[in-house]
């Protein structure tokens, strides 16, 4: 019995890693393609808009990595290609929203733990660019419904 638990520990533990790994993986591959834009705020960053005012504070407080990266002048082939490899970085996680347009799609996929969630990651793809963030902390279930239900959404990815 101890050991099946242990088992079932060392699995979960292994399955949060990799979904992290995965989008690492994904976002070192591509983060020099051409007509690539990267976003990445750093750690210190992190700190220094945490403590620059009450709003940036209340917004930044639960984030420990975001990540944007924009893939611009895509043919249908390479977008298709990269919502295949999103589809893949998010096989494990729970889509809260899939609107699958012909013009596009937007994809808000979460990683949970317990009530929190971990990881969200948002992909809005045209016909020729995919626009991806990635955040990563501990997030209330209120802020990502917030989040979606808002503008804010539009105005993060954009």
């Amino acid at each position: 019995m101890k050991i099946r638990i242990l088992t079932f520990i060392i699995l979960a533990y292994l399955a949060a890693g990799c979904s992290s790994q995965r989008f690492n993986s994904f976002y070192a591959r591509h983060k020099n393609d051409p007509g690539v834009t990267v976003f990445q705020v750093p750690r210190f960053v992190r700190s220094v808009l945490k403590n620059s005012g009450p709003e940036l504070s209340k917004a930044f407080s639960n984030v420990h990595d975001f990540r944007s990266i924009k893939f611009n002048n895509l043919t249908p082939q390479q977008s298709a290609l990269i919502s295949k490899e999103i589809d893949q970085v998010t096989v494990n996680f729970t889509d809260v929203l899939r609107k699958n347009q012909p013009d596009g799609r937007i994809l808000i996929s979460v990683k949970e733990k317990k009530d929190r969630i971990k990881i969200v990651l948002i992909d809005k793809a045209t016909e020729n660019s995919h626009t991806v963030l990635y955040l990563k902390g501990n997030f209330s279930p209120d802020a990502l419904q917030k989040l979606i239900d808002g503008e804010n959404l539009d105005e993060l990815i954009e």
